[in-house]
């Protein structure tokens, strides 16, 4: 039985989103249709409780002990993106509207449609694979919904511009590089379907093969 945590996923569902444990510890799941190197994932994550610890955790570009990272807990440190270092403080919402673009050393974040972070920087992560995860603390109450993928192994990549320089992470105050990055990026999924979507509306017979728990720590 297909399970996230110690509960099977049928029994995660609530509401229209994927909930996440209330109980102390990590726990995290992986969706096999969630692959490639180069990527857009978008998705909402709901954060009802106003715990200063628990966060959410999105590893990419995966493979074995490698990967690239965002975290955010945006009572406390807010985001650190690639690097794992960099916090960026986020507005306190209840609804974070992720959009993640992922193309060869770039990497661009949207918050509720707020340009968060920029990065040109390549770093020695180089899988396919991608992970939710979260660290809950108790009282923790936390959902996924809204779940959109786009592989960009058919993105015509010469329609980018290079960046100017080759940067370390760039303060949101000065990311003029980024708009000639992200924007042909948005314009062709604008275009195309995704290559996996879930609203979580009504029970999807892939969930029992496309989503696996996953025992390690974040």
């Amino acid at each position: 039985v297909t399970q996230v945590g110690s509960d099977t996923l049928v029994n995660r569902i609530k509401n229209g989103s994927l909930h996440f444990s209330d109980k102390n510890g990590d726990e995290g799941f992986t969706i096999a249709e969630l692959q490639g190197q180069d990527f857009v994932l978008e998705f909402d994550y709901i954060l009802k409780s106003e715990d200063e610890n628990s966060h959410i955790i999105v590893k990419y570009r995966l493979e074995e002990n490698k990967s690239d990272v965002v975290k955010l807990n945006p009572n406390d440190f807010g985001l650190q993106g690639r690097s794992n270092t960099y916090p960026v403080k986020i507005a306190p919402d209840q609804i974070y509207h992720f959009q993640i673009l992922v193309l060869q050393d770039r990497t661009v974040i949207f918050i509720n449609k707020n340009l968060i972070e920029y990065s040109d920087v390549s770093t020695p992560a180089s899988g396919t694979g991608i992970e939710f995860g979260v660290h809950a603390e108790p009282g923790f109450d936390a959902s996924l919904d809204n779940i959109k993928f786009w592989n960009l192994e058919t993105f015509n990549s010469s329609v980018v511009v290079a960046p100017p320089t080759a940067t370390a992470l760039i303060p949101p105050s000065t990311l003029e590089a980024a708009p000639a990055f992200y924007e042909p990026i948005l314009a062709y999924i604008e275009s195309k379907r995704p290559s996996f979507e879930d609203d979580f509306s009504t029970e999807n017979t892939l969930w029992g093969d496309v989503i696996s728990k996953q025992r390690k720590e974040f």
